[in-house]
């Protein structure tokens, strides 16, 4: 049950995105439809095809990219899912910084005074065993450790 109450939270986030692009979209197409241009209406469509392959490869055990700390602070303000520090690649930081928190970590929150920013690379995964699974197959040549906030 806990499992379907996270899909529908995450469903409902990516609905609420999707509609105030479109929301946006009605209201300058009120304002002034000479202005509407062929490009936005395909800004558009990409926008919403994008937030649904995200939903598709969540909902299969894939992780995601996190694109910027507005994103990771979605995450945290929804407090669904999980957030791998990806530093690999970085031989200087390597499995010390490579780290799993849960969305509601407090390190994400935006008023912490240390709190995580993209860059560095960031990953999103929906459930904790699916996120385990991909990091065993894709990260555990490099090694990663979990965040305390995973155990309390």
């Amino acid at each position: 049950m806990k499992e379907r109450t996270i899909e529908i939270n995450l469903i409902d986030g990516i609905r609420n995105d999707v509609g105030i692009v479109l929301t946006d979209f009605r209201n300058k197409f009120i304002s002034d439809r000479n202005s509407i241009q062929m490009a936005d209406i395909d800004k558009m469509s990409i926008f919403i095809d994008e937030k649904y392959l995200k939903l598709l490869s969540l909902m299969n055990g894939e992780m995601i990219e996190i694109n910027s700390t507005e994103e990771l602070e979605k995450i945290h303000e929804r407090g669904i899912g999980y957030v791998f520090n990806d530093f690999t690649g970085n031989s200087a930081l390597g499995k010390r910084d490579n780290k799993l928190h849960i969305a509601k970590c407090p390190f994400m929150n935006p008023s912490h005074p240390n709190r995580m920013t993209v860059p560095p690379h960031k990953l999103f995964g929906l459930f904790y065993e699916e996120t385990l699974d991909w990091l065993e197959k894709n990260r555990s040549r490099i090694g990663y450790t979990e965040c305390k906030c995973l155990s309390e």
